[in-house]
């Protein structure tokens, strides 16, 4: 399992950008953000995009990431309003080679970042996962890795790695942390490829 770091680099980098979309849900607004962008789209990227679209979103970044070749990285970076808040999302793609005993992996991830108190929508998120965390850290944060089996969600046991998890595609991660003045909430899903890199 590989973290998607670039993806979390490029939201901080991107971080103040104004955002013009609909207000077209309701509820908590990360947690309707979360709902229709990430857990309906299943953090399908084209999925994700197409309902941006629906919503009125603004595109703002379509990269690639170079410095990384052989393996690929690619993403887009959305600015939207949700429920009156007003968010960025990041919805992309990798391919990594293997490294060591780790095979190569295919991860598709939805983030979405929002600049307002989003604790009600921690907290439906919270929820939502409905499992223990395996990792805390100092700004009030975790991430929750599980396999999906039959649509319930089963934490890892301690020092299973999802390995096996990955090789049928049932391996999640989800990272949530809250900020003083807002949250970033991001899914993905790994799959072991037979990818080897690119030219």
């Amino acid at each position: 399992m590989r973290a998607t770091a670039w993806l979390s680099a490029m939201l901080v980098a991107l971080a103040g950008v104004g955002c013009d979309a609909s207000d077209a849900l309701s509820g908590p607004p990360l947690f309707a953000a979360f709902k229709t962008l990430c857990i309906d789209t299943g953090a399908a990227p084209d999925a994700a995009d197409e309902a941006l679209r629906k919503a009125g979103a603004t595109l703002k970044v379509n990269a690639s990431d170079d410095t990384l070749r052989p393996d690929v990285v690619k993403m887009n970076i959305w600015n939207a309003r949700f429920v009156g808040h007003d968010m960025m999302i990041a919805t992309g793609r990798e391919d990594h080679r293997a490294i060591g005993k780790s095979p190569p992996v295919h991860i598709e991830s939805c983030s979405i970042t929002s600049y307002a108190n989003e604790d009600a929508g921690v907290g439906e998120i919270r929820k939502w996962v409905g499992i223990e965390p395996d990792v805390y850290s100092q700004l009030d944060g975790a991430t929750y890795t599980y396999e999906m089996v039959d649509g319930q969600k089963h934490r890892l046991p301690d020092g299973d790695w999802g390995l096996k998890a990955q090789a049928s595609g049932r391996l999640w991660t989800l990272t949530l942390h809250r900020f003083p003045d807002g949250a970033m909430v991001s899914l993905a899903r790994h799959q072991t490829t037979n990818f080897t890199g690119r030219n």
